[in-house]
């Protein structure tokens, strides 16, 4: 299996930088403070609201299934185990 199979997009290009730049202006807000209130509403400090943004960023990577949950391109497929 090469590493082309392994990693892709999980959206069409145009739509994957759309959401890079909410993600970049995002983390621009909490570090000028804009966002301030909400998470100081939550108890929590910026650097920790930015650390939380990551990790559920990285979080998001993992995304484990059982496997009767299988897909194949969208299409529900039988694992023989």
């Amino acid at each position: 299996m090469s590493l082309s199979q392994v990693h892709y997009l999980p959206l069409a290009p145009p739509f994957f930088f759309i959401l890079v730049g909410l993600f970049v202006a995002l983390l621009v807000l909490i570090q000028l403070g804009v966002l301030r209130y909400a998470y100081m509403r939550l108890g929590i400090s910026s650097g920790a609201a930015l650390l939380l943004l990551l990790a559920s960023l990285i979080g998001s990577y993992f995304n484990p299934h059982s496997p009767d949950d299988a897909l194949n391109f969208g299409a529900a497929c039988a694992i023989q185990i």
